[in-house]
């Protein structure tokens, strides 16, 4: 058991070291955030280490890359989403005005 987990330990190593700016370069291609994509490239690795058990050195790479496209499709979602109700916001926000100073106006008028 301990030997599996200092197993995929060191597999999990050895991809950070060979993959890990391929799948920076990835995620900063899909969403043009450096801050965001060395944080998901980041989150790509912390999620990979739930599936230790689950890790060979024939396909960790592909896992790594599933998990990449899962976690920028779910950060789209979220931009997207938010940007739809930011947009919504700004365009049903009722433009509040000073009745007072506008009553003082139109009574100056007439």
């Amino acid at each position: 058991m301990k030997n599996i987990s200092m197993k995929s330990t060191q597999l999990i190593e050895d991809s950070y070291t060979n993959y890990h700016h391929s799948v920076y370069l990835y995620i900063y291609y899909r969403i043009a955030h450096k801050e965001e994509a060395e944080d998901l490239a980041q989150d790509v690795y912390v999620r990979l280490m739930d599936y230790d058990r689950m890790l060979c050195t024939e396909t960790i790479k592909y896992f790594i890359f599933t998990i990449a496209r899962n976690l920028v499709t779910d950060y789209l979602r979220r931009y997207y989403k938010r940007q739809e109700v930011t947009s919504y916001l700004y365009e049903h926000t009722v433009a509040y005005t000073n009745e007072t100073e506008l009553r003082v106006v139109a009574n100056d008028l007439e």
